[in-house]
């Protein structure tokens, strides 16, 4: 006899099918996928005997159309969520590495304007470097000492060396308009 909640259709003989053969055989129950009917089914086989029936399976067949949306869905999560981790493990990488790149070029930023500016005030030549509209951008001691006038940075140059002979102003002020440094030498050079 066989029960169904739907018409199941043609059903194979236990002689015609290597699978129920083997389970009819077995002392538990045993399990197939297979398409019944244009859907994929999971089949459960568990053999019985009775003194009705000397030799039997129970058969419960579930659509696995559920199963199989759920499964994708998940496998769509797993995708996007290790595209996120992955975007994510990237996005860290990237950022501490450019945080370390950041640190070494401020590192070596420092020690090059360190040895920079002693140099630049240890020099016995002066120099200066004037703007294009004439306000002096940054001037070493040996410039102050030369001109008679220790801190001239952010003054206009007129107003900076105003005692300074007119060789100095008059290099000064053809090289005003092309942002040139004017280097002038202390006494003792």
């Amino acid at each position: 006899p066989c029960t169904s909640p739907s018409k199941p259709g043609e059903l194979l003989a236990i002689e015609s099918d290597p699978f129920l053969q083997e389970a009819l055989k077995s002392d538990t129950t045993v399990n197939r996928i297979f398409e019944f009917q244009g859907e994929d089914v999971l089949e459960l086989v568990h053999p019985f005997s009775t003194v009705d029936y000397p030799q039997g399976v129970y058969r419960v067949g579930l659509s696995l159309r559920g199963y199989n949306a759920v499964s994708r869905g998940f496998d769509w999560q797993m995708i996007v969520l290790s595209i996120l981790l992955l975007g994510s493990v990237v996005t860290a990488v990237l950022y501490l590495n450019s945080h370390r790149k950041r640190r070494e070029i401020s590192r070596e930023y420092s020690q090059i304007k360190s040895v920079t500016e002693r140099i630049f005030e240890q020099m016995e030549t002066g120099v200066a470097v004037v703007s294009s509209d004439g306000v002096v951008q940054f001037a070493n001691a040996a410039f102050g000492r030369a001109i008679g006038k220790p801190e001239i940075t952010g003054k206009g140059w007129r107003e900076a060396a105003g005692a300074v002979d007119a060789r100095l102003r008059d290099l000064i002020d053809a090289s005003e308009s092309k942002g040139i440094m004017a280097v002038y030498g202390s006494e003792n050079t």
